[in-house]
């Protein structure tokens, strides 16, 4: 896959999940270090038998997979441009959040074009906020139903998982929700809309160039990167349009 990609002008890096310590697992997802995922920044990682790490790696693992960077304390967000290759023995080896985590991490980049992926998601993640707060899952009522089924979700995952929390400790009004789906929505929703097309349009008009599409924007490169992240546009696809 690697070799036969665009990608393959730059790293594969192989991580053994198997044979992985704290002070290894600690290196690949931090900015020094021959074995950081920085290195292999463009290219492609390969995290063989991730059944295998351990669930401090996994829960490592995960908001860095969503997010597409590695965020670290007192620093900006380093963003991170990998294809991400994982094999496993069984699946059933897996820990469910790291189940849950792999497709949530490939919607993320489409942008719920896997219309799908949302109910699994908002089921487990109202799983989890009713765990913390130690109550049942309510019962999913029609507005609700709706609401997953009808809105886009900008905000992609996290969007979902606050929906998911508010829905569980009762913050969601099924009234609420019925009048929304006649209503405009929110003018935040409306940026990120805006801003999200207009990035995409200068991307496609630099064929793929993003030093061309920063100049084009106007945007800091930082302010670029970070708006790429927030929502959700997929740079490697689009240079491979």
């Amino acid at each position: 896959m690697h070799q036969g990609g665009k990608r393959r002008r730059h790293r594969l890096a192989t991580i053994n999940c198997a044979s992985l310590g704290p002070a290894l697992e600690d290196e690949i997802l931090s900015l020094a270090g021959g074995a950081s995922l920085v290195h292999a920044s463009r290219g492609t990682v390969l995290l063989d038998d991730i059944d295998s790490a351990s669930p401090r790696f996994h829960r490592l693992l995960v908001p860095v997979l969503e997010d597409r960077a590695l965020a670290l304390p007192g620093r900006e967000p380093v963003p991170l441009d990998l294809r991400v290759i994982a094999t496993a023995g069984t699946s059933d080896a897996l820990p469910r959040r790291c189940c849950i985590a792999w497709p949530a991490c490939a919607w993320r980049s489409r942008r719920c074009a896997r219309g799908e992926d949302i109910a699994p998601l908002f089921a487990h993640f109202a799983q989890e906020a009713a765990d913390r707060a130690r109550v049942a899952v309510p019962r999913l009522v029609p507005e609700v139903q709706q609401r997953l089924e009808q809105h886009d979700w900008p905000g992609n995952a996290h969007e979902l998982a606050r929906f998911a929390q508010q829905f569980v400790l009762g913050l969601v009004a099924p009234e609420s929700l019925a009048s929304a789906a006649s209503t405009p929505p929110p003018l935040a929703e409306r940026v990120d809309a805006f801003e999200r097309e207009a990035i995409i349009a200068a991307v496609r008009a630099a064929q793929g160039r993003i030093a061309g599409a920063i100049a084009a924007l106007g945007l800091p490169r930082k302010t670029f990167y970070y708006k790429v992240n927030k929502l959700g546009i997929d740079l490697q696809a689009l240079r491979q349009e």
